[in-house]
Formats: structure tokens, C-alpha cells, sequence
């Protein structure tokens, strides 16, 4: 998964505002095509005040949905970040998966992924683990992927 995703949001700023859902199990190809399909609806019309956003969000890895948002252009207001959680809240019902659960991050060795509790990354000592506390478009191009020590 590391190099599948360094292409995506390719034409926003690196300042712009980024949110990680990461599933509490891998996604099948069927259901992450269909939460894209949902994905791209919802995106198509996601607004603020009246205002387009100008916006993309991905499966990535089948395990995250990426949400991207050029604040600069639009900023996203806290009732369009509302509508935002509520679909991928909905996702989650419909497919039984939880996006939520802040407590668990995403360990990779090679071609291995497992979900760990964050408390517990020292145990993976060596691994990688994709980084949950990003802040913006241009620290998850940099730092989404760390080594733990």
C-alpha cells in the first residue's frame, strides 16, 4: 500500500485539509468500490454556505478513506465537516465497519498489515505504522508512514 497512494491529491496544496478514517478491518474490493461510488457523490455536491468545496476523498489500501479539502479556496465550515462524518458514519452502519475508533493504528511489515492499539506500537518494534495525527495535505505526503522504533 505504501506506494499506492503518493499520487493521490496530486493538484492540492500541501496546506490543504486532510481527514483519516482508517476501517477496523480490510475493506473487500466490491465495498470499497461502492463507498467510493458514495464518496464521489457526496464530494460532488459537498458544500459550505452555498459554496462548492473544492474537495476529493479515496479508499486508499481498502483499509482508509481519505478526505481532502483546499481550505485555502473554501474553507470547509463545521457544518459541512458534520455532513462529511455523517456520511462516512453511514458507511460504517451499512457495511459494518467501524472508521471511529481512534485507539487502533495500522502496522505493516513487508506485505503484512494488522490493526494494533496505539498503546501498543512498541510491541511492533521495526514495523511501519501509518500515522493517525496528521495535520494537513503536506505532513501526510511526508509523515504518513513512520518507522517504529
Amino acid at each position: 500500500m505504501q506506494q499506492t497512494y503518493k499520487h493521490l491529491f496530486e493538484h492540492f496544496p500541501a496546506e490543504s485539509k486532510i481527514w483519516l478514517y482508517l476501517a477496523d478491518r480490510e475493506l473487500t474490493a466490491t465495498e470499497a468500490n461502492e463507498i467510493q461510488a458514495r464518496l464521489d457523490e457526496f464530494i460532488a455536491k459537498w458544500a459550505t454556505h452555498g459554496k462548492e468545496l473544492i474537495a476529493d476523498a479515496k479508499v486508499v489500501g481498502n483499509r482508509f478513506i481519505i478526505v481532502v479539502s483546499d481550505d485555502q479556496k473554501v474553507k470547509a465550515s463545521g457544518c459541512s465537516i458534520d455532513s462529511s462524518v455523517r456520511v462516512i458514519k453511514e458507511l460504517g452502519e451499512q457495511y459494518g465497519v467501524n472508521f471511529f475508533n481512534r485507539l487502533n493504528v495500522l502496522v505493516q511489515q513487508g506485505e503484512e498489515l494488522k490493526i494494533a492499539p496505539y498503546h501498543e506500537l512498541t510491541a511492533y518494534s521495526g514495523w511501519e505504522y501509518y500515522n493517525p495525527v496528521i495535520n494537513d495535505l503536506g505532513d501526510w505526503r511526508e509523515n504518513w508512514i513512520q518507522k517504529i522504533p
